[in-house]
């Protein structure tokens, strides 16, 4: 996968991504660009570098959920970096048998981008995910990003982020029937 492939959906696949989010996707790789220029470093291997990493932590955050599910489901993840309009959101059909990756390349390429700006901006940023089990139940949690990956959030903080708007910083209600859980810790391994 290359970071050209967040422009466009696979070949014959509809498009999973409004043009607010793709446009998301291209700042965010425009910031991590500017900010290795300012560094002196090569703009492209930054991106391929930091980009890759996210690619790791977005798959093992995709496994820890499926190894959480009870139940077939569908996740949804929501990412933002660097500041609340750099942000995308996704939906992954999950369950104790895993997950196609193929399916959801271009899912994970756009949320990828923006990863990746996360982990070079060191903050703000944050993954937030929602699992839906087909019986109903909605489990929630969240994770901050940092220039080491993503560190869990308590149950508090994962309320807080899902009960406020994040372009305003308004408070909106919280949705009945959602369990506001703590992120779980994710070790990346080096291979």
């Amino acid at each position: 996968m290359t970071a050209a492939r967040a422009n466009r959906p696979a070949d014959g696949a509809p498009a999973r991504f409004t043009s607010r989010q793709l446009a998301a996707a291209k700042a965010a790789r425009a910031y991590v660009a500017t900010v290795a220029w300012q560094c002196g470093a090569d703009p492209a291997v930054v991106q391929e570098n930091a980009f890759a990493e996210a690619i790791k932590w977005l798959s093992l955050l995709i496994g820890g959920h499926i190894s959480l599910a009870v139940r077939d489901g569908l996740l949804e993840i929501t990412v933002t970096a660097v500041d609340p309009r750099i942000m995308a959101s996704a939906e992954i059909v999950v369950g104790p048998g895993g997950w196609e990756v193929q399916e959801h390349t271009d899912t994970v390429v756009v949320l990828a981008e923006i990863v990746a700006a996360g982990l070079v901006a060191g903050g703000p940023g944050s993954i937030i995910t929602r699992h839906r089990i087909t019986d109903g139940r909605q489990t929630a949690r969240g994770w901050r990003l940092t220039p080491d990956g993503p560190v869990p959030l308590p149950s508090g903080e994962v309320f807080d982020a899902h009960c406020t708007d994040v372009l305003t910083g308004e408070p909106i209600p919280p949705e009945p029937g959602v369990a506001y859980e703590a992120g779980f810790v994710v070790v990346l391994r080096e291979d």
